[in-house]
């Protein structure tokens, strides 16, 4: 019985691993497609397959996951995954996977390019760690930033489609940064169909989870780690991708994306619990990101790559982290 489970089990990892490499062929011919459009929006389009290219991020269909598409980042054991799962329900129309890729490639470029980014309890190839405050604001400015762009360039690919080809003419960088930042005010305001309430409540409650959950973990064993905050840079940091800035040029225009809205009852009383579980008193008393590393003698480029250096390859298969 023993030698017909170990037979009937390899055939099936055998036909699996077939069925996933026709999947990814087909994935990158469709990509190849998708790339035409990229190409033909302009300068804000071009730069996306420039930027999302320099990332090295992997791209393959996963039909086990729940989310339509979502980016692999830090992962506990595996260290940085920077890879891109998109499920079915993306791939029966060329427009969905164009606007979910858009969405997820633009959290790879933030991904690539942000220090603050890497601060999160995922990553434990540092000590250096969001206080939970501003981890749910960087969760918000990510999301409001792919969001706001992804509804940029599904806008500009339906202007594309709609003329005859080869007379599309973009709108200035002004015009589509003025856009851009107008529906980044907004989008997280409207309401998740799914559980009743606005999408900025959704990721607010996955954020406080999430951090509760792994810090539980990291903060009992590990008694070194340095709670830090955002600062203005960090926000425009975060927002500053495909030539365009979704969070404004300088820091008086960044502090203003820094003055989010009050969050619920239960969530201020969850999160000031955690804050008291890891001896936080005042975000305003921590340093900032920027002066922790400068402390050590970091710069926010040695702290991405060394939040990106691999572990040797061990673990189970990682579920995909919070970054839809």
């Amino acid at each position: 019985m023993g030698a017909l489970q170990k037979i009937f089990q390899e055939s099936w990892e055998a036909f699996n691993a077939r069925q996933q490499a026709e999947r990814d062929q087909w994935l990158m011919r469709a990509i190849g497609e998708l790339d035409e459009w990229y190409a033909k929006l302009g300068p804000v389009g071009q730069k996306f397959k420039s930027d999302f290219a320099a990332t090295k991020c992997g791209e393959h269909i996963d039909l086990d996951i729940r989310a339509r598409a979502a980016l692999n980042t830090h992962h506990m054991t595996r260290g940085f995954l920077n890879t891109i799962s998109y499920n079915r329900d993306v791939l029966d129309d060329a427009r969905d996977l164009f606007s979910s890729r858009t969405h997820e490639g633009v959290h790879a470029i933030q991904y690539s390019q942000s220090a603050a980014a890497q601060a999160t309890p995922y990553n434990c190839r540092v000590k250096i760690m969001l206080c939970p405050r501003d981890a749910i604001l960087l969760q918000e400015l990510k999301e409001r930033d792919a969001l706001s762009k992804q509804w940029l360039f599904d806008a500009m690919l339906d202007d594309h489609l709609a003329l005859p080809d080869g007379s599309y003419q973009p709108q200035s960088l002004a015009m589509l940064e003025a856009a851009l930042q107008n529906h980044a005010r907004t989008i997280l305001e409207k309401t998740n169909n799914f559980e009743g309430k606005t999408f900025l409540e959704s990721y607010r409650d996955m954020t406080i989870r999430d951090y509760e959950g792994m810090m539980a973990s990291r903060h009992q064993k590990e008694g070194d780690i340095i709670y830090v905050r955002l600062d203005p840079d960090d926000v425009i940091e975060i927002g500053h991708n495909l030539g365009l800035h979704s969070f404004g040029r300088n820091a008086a225009e960044a502090a203003e994306w820094m003055q989010s809205s009050p969050l619920t009852a239960v969530q201020e009383a969850t999160l000031s619990a955690i804050h008291a579980d890891l001896g936080l008193q005042s975000t305003a008393a921590l340093p900032t990101l920027a002066e922790a590393l400068q402390a050590r003698g970091l710069t926010k480029a040695g702290f991405v790559a060394q939040s990106h250096a691999k572990p040797p390859e061990s673990g189970p298969k990682p579920a995909p982290t919070p970054c839809l």
